[in-house]
């Protein structure tokens, strides 16, 4: 899997249709509360940020980055960070967020207790140290847009950025499973289907080779592999892109991850292929959701042993293995199923998000499934899952991977009630990774 020829390579910045597809991707993911579309606001501004330093020939932790946007946006909700913490300068979109989120009348400190305790922690959480071990709900997701369209080309690197990110607010191992998986499966689905810029190319393919007049030899066949694969079929292809991490030989170094040169300094934090094979290890409810997820042609052809939760066979207690080679694989805090709900919250588990997300995007993908009338309460909902907004939640997940995978926007149902401030993050976003681009 070499990191500029693999499935998750990047799509183009340069490209005139990149910055309608991230404002796409952002409004969606951007559609609920206004205190949770804030982190989607949060995690774009820190990621762009370093990719304006980057450009420059400077290089900063990006997990750092964002972390310090999401002190910001603890601020903006109204919460006190722990003693310790580093207080940033206020910035662009804080007041924003804080204006609107009086006016819906949202009270963060009694609906997301788990988040608000998050953002206040004064140390910066790594899968390797981390108090947020008993969160393992699926309420990072949408906030791992950007790495869909992160002009980053390494898998490895992207993979272990997800895994930081998803740790700065969940730090189960499953969750930490679970974010990986989701963003290095949202960018394999675009990179397959294209996204907007794809299909439309698409279409202008298959045109060509309709057409009245008769194309020129050889025109058919070059058309015909240009176009971009029915949705349905990209989202079997990204699955199978992301199966590979599963039969990845965490023994072998990845040696082809080391950055060289100016646009890959990004990469210095790391990871490796092998490392992220041994983050599924220790989340064995989000390797059942992959598994289970629907049939591709690697996963038809593949080794796996029925009686066994790894590929190739290997024994089911691998050994309690994280992101960074010391996270335990305990599921004390968990529900033991992969269709569970996080017992402190009642809101589904990451892993069982993602299985019913997936679920959700093939049917967006097959029959168009997905309009307005999907945000009803009990749309996508998962048995028992009880409150309204987890339902909204997997539904804006599955349109964001269906997306991805070449099937037709549909506007949100919710009022989008920060959408100026998520548009003007989309837009700063485009325009940090074209400059980042073209350095």
């Amino acid at each position: 899997m070499q990191p500029n020829d693999s499935p998750f390579s990047a799509p183009s910045p340069a490209h005139p249709d990149y910055p309608g597809l991230v404002g796409t991707l952002w409004s969606l993911a951007g559609s609920g509360p206004v205190a949770e579309a804030a982190g989607v606001v949060a995690v774009s501004e820190g990621l762009a940020e370093v990719l304006g330093w980057a450009a420059l020939g400077q290089d900063a932790d990006e997990t750092a980055s964002v972390w310090l946007e999401q002190l910001r946006w603890a601020a903006a909700l109204g919460l006190e960070p722990e003693d310790g913490a580093p207080v940033p300068p206020a910035s662009w979109w804080e007041a924003g967020v804080a204006r609107e989120l009086t006016r819906a009348g949202e009270d963060p400190r009694a609906e997301l207790p788990g988040l608000c305790r998050a953002l206040v922690l004064g140390q910066l959480q790594y899968p390797a140290r981390t108090e947020l071990g008993g969160h393992d709900d699926a309420g990072f997701m949408g906030r791992l847009v950007s790495l869909a369209v992160h002009p980053r080309d390494s898998p490895a690197h992207l993979g272990q950025l997800a895994v930081n990110l998803t740790c700065l607010t969940h730090g189960h191992p499953e969750a930490l499973g679970t974010g990986m998986a989701w963003a290095l499966l949202l960018r394999a689905c675009l990179r397959h289907g294209g996204g907007a810029a794809r299909a439309e190319a698409a279409a202008g393919d298959r045109e060509a080779v309709s057409g009245e007049q008769e194309p020129a030899p050889g025109k058919q066949e070059a058309g015909e592999r240009e176009a971009a694969p029915e949705p349905h079929r990209v989202l079997d292809l990204g699955l199978d892109a992301v199966r590979t991490l599963l039969d990845a030989d965490d023994a072998a170094a990845d040696a082809s991850a080391a950055p060289e040169g100016l646009l890959a300094r990004m990469a210095a934090g790391g990871g490796s292929v092998p490392a992220l094979a041994r983050v599924l290890q220790a989340a064995p409810r989000t390797r059942e959701a992959l598994r289970e997820a629907g049939p591709g042609p690697a996963s038809r052809s593949s080794s796996w042993d029925a009686t066994t939760d790894d590929p190739a066979g290997r024994d089911r207690a691998g050994g309690p293995v994280g992101a960074a080679g010391t996270v335990g694989a305990d599921d004390s805090t968990g529900t033991g199923d992969s269709t569970g709900t996080d017992s402190s919250t009642g809101k589904p588990a990451a892993p069982a998000a993602l299985a019913r997300i997936i679920e959700q995007a093939r049917r967006v993908c097959l029959d168009g499934v997905g309009a307005p009338g999907d945000d009803r309460p009990d749309a996508g909902a998962l048995e028992a899952a009880g409150p309204e907004e987890p339902a909204r939640s997997i539904a804006r997940g599955a349109r964001l991977l269906a997306i991805c995978c070449g099937a037709p926007a549909a506007r949100p149902a919710e009022e989008e009630r920060i959408s100026e401030i998520v548009a003007e993050s989309a837009e700063r976003w485009a325009d940090a990774a074209r400059r980042w681009a073209e350095a």
